[in-house]
């Protein structure tokens, strides 16, 4: 039904009652997949189970049968295929200044590449009023974004999505601080601190400082020196867009 109700909905006149800031949001995702092979066995007629076997022992004897690898942490599924998600919104500012929102809400997702989600969004960012209205963009590290946002989407404030650095943050942090203790958390609630309010600096030299702490040599030294400087690369190359400062300022939205 995708492309029909595209069209539909591209062919709808803008809100009456629509707020006065305009957000956009981007990013991908991997939509799961399943081959023929997969298709071929889930579309089998279910086998009676066997007289004298409980469901439990039926169960057990399928998993036997089909054995699967079990994932580590951070492993993702290979069998997905990806889409790029957009989402359009407003807010609107009330009497008091605060913000209600998101109002009139549109999620666009295509299989077709970022170029034609951006296409589309474009389309639906003028008819909500983009050039006219105070725009923020909102996305993660991924570069093909920014690189279409200065094209479709100049006159937006660029943002940084909070959760992806907030990922990177911890991943510095864990270089060192045991998983799950309390002085991970607190080193990284530190650092969100200082990221929130612009001392991007001072957060930068303490995830420099980090690599101190890891040996030269050593099981596991190598790799955690690789997710360290992995994350500072991430900020650094990224500085642009962690205006968290001057969003929150504003009541605006810093997070996807």
């Amino acid at each position: 039904l995708g492309p029909q109700a595209s069209a539909f909905l591209d062919e709808m006149p803008a809100p009456d009652d629509d707020g006065e800031i305009l957000v956009i949001q981007v990013d991908g995702k991997g939509a799961p997949m399943i081959g023929p092979e997969e298709h071929a066995r889930r579309c089998k007629p279910h086998t009676k189970r066997p007289a004298g076997q409980s469901k439990r022992q039926v169960r057990r004897w399928r998993r036997r049968k089909k054995r699967s690898v079990r994932k580590k942490v951070g492993d993702k599924s290979k069998n997905a295929r990806m889409a790029t998600v957009g989402i359009v919104y407003t807010l609107r500012r009330l009497p008091d200044g605060t913000l209600e929102g998101p109002i009139h809400k549109r999620a666009i997702g295509t299989f077709k590449g970022a170029r034609v989600l951006f296409q589309r969004l474009a389309r639906e960012a003028r008819k909500r009023g983009y050039g006219t209205k105070d725009t923020v963009f909102l996305a993660d590290g991924a570069n093909h974004l920014w690189t279409l946002q200065k094209e479709f989407f100049p006159g937006a404030t660029p943002c940084l999505d909070w959760y992806h650095l907030c990922e990177y943050i911890w991943q510095a942090g864990g270089t060192v601080h045991r998983a799950g203790s309390d002085a991970l958390a607190t080193w990284v609630g530190e650092r969100k601190d200082e990221f929130r309010r612009g001392e991007i600096d001072a957060a930068l030299d303490a995830m420099k400082a980090l690599g101190q702490n890891i040996g030269r040599s050593g099981p596991g030294t190598k790799g955690r020196r690789e997710r360290l400087a992995k994350a500072i690369g991430y900020v650094e190359n990224h500085r642009d867009f962690l205006q968290y400062e001057q969003l929150l300022a504003r009541d605006l939205d810093i997070a996807t």
